[in-house]
């Protein structure tokens, strides 16, 4: 990592990266003022759930969706005329607040969300100086500016945009903090990653893999290691209180979302399988299978809705555990692969994301093989990779759930390509040393 002390950036390198930051948002806009003039198509390819919710908090009527909304399923199967407890909390108040400024346009969150998409690239500039040094935080920059599946994603309904905020500044301040473990950087990072969990509420887990990376780093100083961890998951779970206590006041039990028991019955039931061979959404899968439910579940609570899904993903883990491995094998894959999951509607958009992001994950390979001769300069990018990977796929996946760690497989990408340079270099010229 780079010396403590040493300037954001050089002078000399200040004014490509406010270009590199104008490019990133122009591009942006260019796509938000296309939708703008096809609004439908902007609508029809977003997740309405967040703006549905969104919608009726703007309007005051509280977070909640449709029950007669979710997928088209209606009432009779979950039972419930709204949903209370359903998607994490902070992407919907997010878009509540646009809503409420700007009014409900493609123009109002597509030019947020692209502001939110260029500060993103700065973040990823400053983590890849931090970590890697100056040209390689400004090469990423560039390339997190031109990725293609940014572009088109950072501006669209989805919480993405928001969790890569937040997942930047929980790194940009877990490296402050390493270096410098005040109380101020302690409650910053808590900060930080209860943000994150309230924008996707898979993170709320995540405190165990710090303590992972906390261990690592510093070599199982236990007293060290201790006063840094519990100071940072106090802060991270205050700022989850106000989340627990509503939906505690609404259920009479502790429910975070009902989405943790929905997508584990999504990826663990007899038509999984069938629908990750096929890239398809996996909410499809539910619709051939509603008439094996039980018409109770009418009577069923929110939360004994969402036990009763993990009781149904169990049971077929129970009686197929040998599926059970081949999809968590098969999940891995839709995570990580090359082929948009689930699959786009354009021909030319499954093309186009195999071959960009089939080029950073290839390139990442090396890159990442060779960071292991300083394995703890890095490890915090290697327990996020493994955290992403362990968290969702008993679960199910999907390509956008990984896109927050793209920035840093291009990281590791263009490491690498610089390490092989280096080499070149070295062979070619023995003996020159290394400047």
């Amino acid at each position: 990592m780079s010396k403590r002390g040493s300037p954001l950036f050089y002078k000399n390198n200040r004014s490509a990266l406010f270009c590199i930051l104008g490019v990133a948002l122009i591009l942006r806009l260019i796509f938000v003022f296309y939708y703008d003039s096809r609004e439908e198509s902007y609508w029809g390819s977003a997740d309405l759930q967040y703006d549905h919710i969104g919608t009726h908090i703007a309007a005051g009527k509280g977070f909640y969706v449709d029950g007669n909304y979710l997928e088209g399923l209606g009432p009779f199967f979950f039972g419930k005329d709204k949903l209370y407890s359903i998607r994490s909390p902070l992407y919907p108040y997010l878009l509540a607040a646009l809503y409420t400024i700007f009014g409900r346009s493609v123009l109002s969150v597509g030019i947020f969300q692209s502001l939110i998409g260029s500060l993103n690239i700065f973040l990823f500039f400053f983590i890849g100086r931090k970590v890697f040094g100056q040209k390689i935080g400004m090469a990423t920059a560039l390339a997190a500016a031109i990725y293609p599946y940014s572009i088109l994603h950072d501006i669209r309904i989805f919480d993405t945009v928001l969790f890569e905020f937040f997942l930047g500044l929980l790194i940009v301040s877990i490296l402050r903090l390493v270096e410098n473990p005040t109380w101020t950087n302690r409650f910053v990072t808590g900060l930080c990653m209860g943000m994150a969990a309230n924008c996707r509420l898979f993170f709320v887990s995540f405190p165990a893999f710090f303590l992972l990376f906390l261990l690592f780093h510093y070599e199982f100083e236990y007293k060290k290691i201790s006063r840094i961890f519990f100071a940072v998951v106090l802060v991270h779970g205050l700022v989850l209180i106000p989340w627990i206590f509503r939906n505690y006041s609404i259920h009479q039990t502790f429910l975070l979302s009902i989405d943790g028991g929905w997508n584990f019955f999504l990826g663990n039931n007899k038509r999984t399988i069938q629908q990750i061979q096929q890239r398809r959404e996996m909410d499809e899968t539910v619709k051939s299978l509603i008439e094996e439910f039980p018409k109770t579940m009418a009577r069923l609570s929110e939360p004994e809705l969402d036990r009763f899904f993990y009781k149904k993903g169990f049971e077929y883990i129970q009686n197929n555990p040998a599926d059970f491995i081949k999809l968590l094998w098969m999940k891995t894959l839709g995570l990580w692969g090359v082929l948009l999951n689930p699959s786009g509607d354009s021909f030319w958009k499954n093309i186009l994301y195999s071959l960009t992001y089939g080029t950073v994950f290839f390139l990442s390979i090396p890159g990442i093989l060779l960071s292991f001769r300083e394995g703890r300069k890095y490890c915090l990018f290697y327990l996020l990779f493994f955290y992403f990977t362990v968290s969702y796929i008993p679960f199910i996946t999907l390509s956008r759930y990984r896109k927050p760690l793209d920035p840093y497989l291009i990281m590791f990408g263009i490491y690498g390509i610089s390490c092989l340079y280096q080499k070149i270099s070295r062979q070619k010229n023995p003996g020159k040393t290394k400047g």
